[in-house]
């Protein structure tokens, strides 16, 4: 029999998702809702427009994800 090499799999990477609330509209007098998504080596993303227009420079919803998992 040959030799079989034995890799250990830690499983798969994670993602972790928050919900962040904005300011209230005006107009229709109801609150944004902003999925902030965070992965394993503490990159996050977010659904919001300053974000995504932003070109990927954190946004006020990421900052105050951060603040409260108190990391830099």
């Amino acid at each position: 029999m040959k030799d079989k090499a034995y890799y250990l799999d830690f499983g798969e990477k994670w993602t972790q998702d928050y919900i962040v609330y904005g300011s209230k509209n005006p107009k229709t007098n109801r609150q944004e809702r902003y999925k902030v998504t965070r992965n394993q080596d503490d990159k996050f993303k977010c659904s919001c427009l300053a974000y995504m227009c932003g070109r990927s420079n954190p946004c006020k919803h990421i900052t105050h994800i951060k603040s409260y998992l108190h990391i830099n």
